[in-house]
């Protein structure tokens, strides 16, 4: 760690558990795969749609708070409904939600199409990024750099100077790339290593 930074890929290992590949980790997956679908097919497919979208509310709530936004579940649900408030900055709150959930299920709809996208590689995450970025509000385009300063997000492009991301520790920005191929190799499939 360098002035608070990470910059020593060893500080986001270990990428997959040590024994990776062996017949219990192995076994363990098949029976997470077993029970999922017998869950799934007990489950009204209703059911399951509900189950995925409280997910996605789930997921989004719990990032904003990571980026030190609080956005109530209420509002949330406000907000698929395009029934936004009229404080400004709930409605930059909704807007922020709403971005994750519409871009999860891209996520989602791109990965069932695309069955052997590099889901760890810079060009899938960088189009996450783009994805992401151009459905937020105008004020949260912008990000604290170390110095105090603010400076404007590039949708889709890798940062060039250090930031301040609510609560969350970034590496430092030279490491970024490196931190990005490491996640690229860390999928064991040989067919993903390009």
């Amino acid at each position: 760690m360098q002035d608070g930074f990470f910059t020593s890929i060893s500080e986001m290992e270990p990428m997959m558990p040590a024994d990776f590949g062996k017949k219990v980790l192995e076994e363990l997956a098949i029976e997470v795969i077993r029970k999922s679908a017998a869950l799934s097919s007990a489950l009204h497919p209703l059911t399951r749609r509900g189950i995925a979208e409280l997910v996605r509310k789930v997921n989004s709530y719990y990032s904003n708070l990571i980026e030190g936004h609080n956005t109530h579940p209420v509002d949330i649900d406000r907000a698929l409904r395009k029934d936004f408030s009229s404080e400004p900055a709930i409605r930059a709150r909704q807007l922020e939600s709403m971005a994750h959930i519409e871009v999860q299920k891209l996520i989602e709809a791109r990965i069932e199409a695309e069955p052997d996208l590099l889901i760890t590689g810079r060009d899938f995450l960088c189009w996450i990024h783009k994805e992401f970025y151009d459905r937020m509000p105008e004020e949260y385009l912008y990000v604290k750099q170390n110095d105090g300063i603010s400076e404007k997000i590039i949708p889709g492009e890798v940062r060039k100077r250090e930031v301040v991301v609510g609560r969350h520790l970034p590496p430092k920005w030279e490491y970024v790339g490196r931190f990005m191929d490491r996640l690229r190799r860390s999928m064991p499939l040989t067919n993903w290593e390009a």
